[in-house]
């Protein structure tokens, strides 16, 4: 694979691991606003079903108008909460059904309550009354028992949409980690990829460069595994070693012809140092004859 090919294969890989921790932040954000509106409306109906309760006891112990009318309001708030869209999971949905069973049992008894307690307006008979009161006792007590299961209801989902919420946050947090994690292994591994086949061979290769520029063929050109590399840099190995090779013959010739010249020059050195001294014995010795020449000329005379 070639040096553009990796880098366009890296730089692809962390574009896909970016976007990738982008649309697990944009979702897991999401999912965690979802969860954190849906505590709000879960906090809602805590509180209403709390007042409601505060107002079903206002009303027992005056028997005014006002909190009925509040109790309705509450009623009304409480019944759009349980229709919100963000509940949308089977338990949810279950929850929520229950919450509108519970509330219209409740909405039921406060009507029966209130319809008895004007009822017992226009009665006069002791025994009748007497049974009118203990009507509202009960009735009394089936709201406030309906009254208590709302509110443990309302408290047992405030407990598991906190938990979903912080749940959510968690796993935002580890999802943002383990993506962050992995993209920086593939940082990592693609430094150790680019240093192994780009920075330590070019240096390699630069470092062999020194030693042809000192004349220095004795080690190998470049390492194995540059050699064998299909890559630029691989080329660029098979390249220089082939000039290095020819660079090599070519030196090794010349210093062979500059031998052959010397030797050639040597011999020609000695034969004509040897002419020399034959052209310098010769002439010592026609220098010898014409004195000894002279000589014979003086003693015939």
């Amino acid at each position: 694979m070639t040096i553009k090919r990796k880098l366009q294969l890296n730089g692809f890989i962390t574009f896909v691991f970016v976007l990738a921790i982008g649309v697990a932040s944009l979702v897991t954000s999401k999912i965690t606003m979802k969860e954190f509106e849906k505590q709000k409306i879960v906090e809602q109906i805590v509180s209403g079903v709390v007042e409601q309760r505060a107002l079903n006891t206002e009303y027992v112990l005056f028997r005014q108008d006002r909190p009925i009318v509040q109790w309705h309001l509450k009623e009304k708030a409480l019944r759009a909460f349980f229709a919100s869209p963000l509940f949308q999971s089977p338990d949810e949905q279950k929850v929520m059904a229950e919450f509108r069973d519970n509330l219209d049992s409740r909405a039921l008894l406060l009507a029966k309550l209130v319809a008895n307690h004007e009822s017992s307006k226009q009665i006069s008979d002791p025994a009748e009354l007497a049974l009118n009161q203990e009507l509202d006792v009960r009735i009394r007590s089936q709201l406030a028992t309906k009254s208590l299961e709302a509110v443990t209801t309302a408290f047992q989902l405030s407990d598991g949409s906190r938990l979903k919420t912080i749940t959510a946050q968690e796993r935002s947090g580890i999802l943002v980690t383990l993506l962050v994690s992995l993209l920086l292994i593939i940082a990592v591994v693609a430094m150790f990829i680019i240093n192994k086949t780009v920075i330590k061979p070019l240096t390699e290769l630069r470092q062999r460069a020194e030693e042809v520029s000192r004349l220095d063929f004795s080690t190998t050109t470049t390492t194995t595994t540059t050699g064998k590399a299909r890559d630029e840099v691989g080329n660029l190995a098979r390249s220089f070693q082939t000039m290095v090779a020819k660079l090599k013959e070519s030196y090794t010739g010349l210093e062979q012809k500059v031998i052959e010249r010397t030797n050639v020059l040597e011999v020609k050195t000695t034969e004509l140092e040897r002419m020399n001294k034959l052209m310098v014995g010769r002439e010592l010795k026609m220098i010898e004859l014409k004195k000894e020449l002279n000589d014979l000329k003086k003693t015939q005379h």
